[in-house]
């Protein structure tokens, strides 16, 4: 049963994936272009907390 679930969750993400980003090459290219011009002009908020020593 496990196995079935997992099978059929890879296969709505793929298709999912399939449907989102282009698949026509000079498309898929414009894509990722565009996508990493945004990830680099976005501030970065993953940075972790500060840590202090334990008291």
């Amino acid at each position: 049963m496990t196995v079935a679930l997992t099978g059929l969750v890879i296969v709505l993400v793929q298709s999912v994936v399939q449907g989102t980003i282009p698949q026509n090459s000079p498309d898929r290219l414009a894509w990722w272009q565009h996508y990493w011009n945004y990830r680099r002009t976005q501030p970065q908020t993953h940075t972790p907390p500060p840590q202090h020593p334990p008291a």
